[in-house]
């Protein structure tokens, strides 16, 4: 009897010592101060539901910056010919990212208003430029163009 009263307190021991485990990398998977090898997972809410979502920052990120600092550059050539404004066209396209970052505004400087996912079939602005407006489900904001295709009908 008292091998078995012994193994049931380790059983909880184990559990209890489990659960906390899980507890505690749960808060450092969401704590936005936690870096791991260049990603940084931040818990973000969405202002229209207050549902919680993940935020990665990552290579994506990078690969956006080197896209603006480009950009810039460009515009900066010292050509004063104003271009006339692209027509804007509307249609669905899929996100090709693991994880895709929505800024509130058209480049990384601006603050994320949420995450897509691999396969999220998105509503597009795309009047030409790198950053496309978007809308999916309750975000909307801007996305860089390299991580959406068209979608094959």
């Amino acid at each position: 009897m008292d091998k078995k009263k012994m193994g049931i307190l380790l059983l909880i021991i184990a559990s209890t010592a489990f659960v906390l485990f899980v507890v505690m990398m749960q808060d450092q998977f969401n704590n936005p101060e936690f870096e791991n090898h260049g990603h940084s997972r931040a818990k973000q809410t969405d202002e229209h539901d207050n549902k919680p979502q993940n935020v990665v920052i990552d290579e994506e990120d990078k690969q956006q910056e080197e896209t603006d600092d480009k950009e810039k550059e460009d515009s900066n050539d010292g050509s004063d010919s104003e271009s006339e404004p692209d027509e804007t066209v509307e249609e669905d396209r899929i996100v090709n990212a693991d994880l895709l970052n929505v800024r509130s505004g058209p480049s990384t400087d601006h603050q994320i208003s949420g995450t897509l996912a691999t396969s999220d079939i998105v509503k597009v602005y795309d009047d030409g430029n790198e950053w496309i407006e978007i809308e999916y489900e309750n975000i909307t904001g801007y996305v860089n163009r390299n991580f959406l295709d068209p979608i094959d009908n």
